[in-house]
């Protein structure tokens, strides 16, 4: 809102709070139970297995030490895409989407490349399979679906999207691994699906709304 000197609405906020709120409930609800995590501690206690204990209290840590690790680059990420559309709608910038996307990618190869020879011993490719070449296509071919829904729309309409592919990823976790989905899980999914139609709902308000204030088009004499 500061960066871009846009307005978001009371409907809007209304619906991005539930929609927060969904996505919450599922990822609370994947984490490990916290019931089982203590009840394997006492056990391990009373059989004096103290490799046991100290291995569970450290899967808490893990798991406290990926949610600060998740919050920190949730920030940063948004902090990107708002100045990534702010760069993208500049007025008097000569440089396209894709001019911007090149200039990512230099970024990213000076930084990654060398990291890359390094852990690898001057083999980056190895153990690289079809499979694995597929999953690089698809996160290149999702850098630039991401680029241009922030061009065309904006970074607000592109976090939604990627809360319906939270949707979709929980269901065929479920398919697929059999990743946990309980009735708790299905409601925050439920949430999510409906934000997603309530928050288009309200931009089409919102759309209406803008035109009407406007007043009709004057005719030409």
């Amino acid at each position: 809102m500061f960066m871009l000197g846009t307005k978001v609405s009371g409907r809007k906020w209304r619906t991005l709070a539930m929609m927060v709120a969904g996505v919450t409930i599922i990822s609370l609800e994947s984490s490990p139970d916290s019931k089982h995590a203590h009840a394997d501690i006492i056990s391990a206690h009373e059989h004096g297995d103290v490799h046991v204990s100290i291995w569970s209290e450290l899967a808490d840590l893990d798991y406290l030490l990926g949610v600060a690790c998740a919050a920190t680059q949730t920030l940063l990420s948004g902090f990107a895409a708002i100045y990534f559309e702010k760069v993208l709608k500049a007025k008097g910038s000569d440089l396209n989407v894709w001019d911007r996307n090149i200039q990512l990618a230099i970024f990213s190869i000076a930084i990654y490349l060398p990291s890359s020879f390094i852990e690898t011993e001057g083999n980056p490719f190895a153990g690289f399979t079809g499979m694995v070449w597929f999953v690089v296509f698809l996160h290149a071919a999702g850098g630039i679906l991401v680029a241009l829904s922030v061009l065309y729309s904006n970074s607000i309409t592109k976090t939604v999207a990627v809360c319906g592919s939270l949707v979709l990823t929980t269901v065929l976790g479920k398919v697929l691994f059999d990743a946990p989905l309980n009735g708790v899980i299905l409601i925050g999914c439920v949430i999510v699906i409906l934000s997603i139609f309530s928050y288009r709902g309200d931009s089409e308000v919102e759309e209406k709304l803008a035109k009407l204030s406007s007043g009709p088009a004057p005719h030409e004499t």
